[in-house]
């Protein structure tokens, strides 16, 4: 056979379950940066929860933070 490519994965699959993962690890990325910044808004252990959620709940963790997890800032602290 001179053909190296494996003839029992199509390259596309190649192809897209690798850019599903940098995908899922650029959310990662994206949800512990908002985390570290919103992180005097609050607790230790809120810190711990959504970091933890994040990284053992690849897509739904870093989702959930981005999504309904960060603190609403008022008006107020805008200005």
């Amino acid at each position: 056979m001179d053909n190296a490519a494996n003839p029992l994965i199509p390259t596309a699959y190649d192809l897209v379950w690798t850019a599903l993962a940098l995908a899922a690890m650029t959310l990662l990325v994206i949800a512990l940066v908002s985390l570290r910044r919103h992180r005097p808004a609050l607790t230790s252990g809120q810190v711990l929860t959504w970091s933890l959620l994040a990284i053992f709940l690849p897509v739904i963790g870093p989702a959930a933070w981005l999504l309904a997890g960060r603190p609403v800032r008022s008006a107020a602290a805008v200005e």
